[in-house]
């Protein structure tokens, strides 16, 4: 049940609220249960769930999740996602890291101790499976995920650009204006 003062969608478990800055934007169609914090200029999306009930989730600033994604973590690990982190429509992201300006394609899965570095992309339907380390600024294709390449500058920016184009749907939303 919401607590008073929340608003439905974002719910306290076990003694714990969801954090969200005043610069977030959250569907009221996303679920958020219990321990997580999500910072300035990030957006969570319709259908997605994010479930604390457990252990910590920290979603850093800048950062989108889209549609129908689902974040969760058991009793023995924790969810961190950096900044400027993009998670597509549909993904999996369960007990692991994503590092700063990183980008989990359509449908991929993200599992148990994984780490992705920095600047990396998680290619559409990819499934990374536990304890996998996917070093800084890597495409990681197939299932299981794994290393193909190493992404290009220009496939960097475009995972900052996505970042950005986020961002100004926030700003739009919550009317904060530049």
């Amino acid at each position: 049940m919401a607590e008073p003062g929340l608003p439905p969608n974002l719910i306290e478990y076990n003694g714990r609220r969801p954090k969200v800055s005043k610069l977030a934007y959250v569907d009221k169609r996303a679920t958020i249960i219990g321990n997580v914090e999500i910072g300035d200029y990030s957006s969570i999306w319709a259908g997605a769930i994010i479930r604390g009930d457990d252990t910590k989730i920290t979603i850093g600033s800048r950062t989108n999740i889209q549609e129908n994604t689902v974040i969760h973590s058991p009793y023995n690990f924790k969810v961190l996602i950096g900044d400027e982190v993009t998670i597509a429509h549909g993904c999996i992201i369960h007990a692991c890291e994503l590092e700063n300006v990183t980008c989990v394609s359509i449908g991929g899965t993200v599992f148990d101790g994984a780490s992705i570095g920095t600047g990396s992309i998680v290619d559409s339907q990819a499934f990374v499976t536990e304890g996998t380390r996917i070093p800084p600024r890597t495409l990681v294709h197939g299932n299981p995920g794994r290393p193909v390449r190493l992404i290009t500058d220009n496939e960097y920016r475009q995972v900052k650009l996505w970042a950005e184009w986020y961002v100004s749907k926030v700003k739009m939303l919550l009317n904060i204006k530049e």
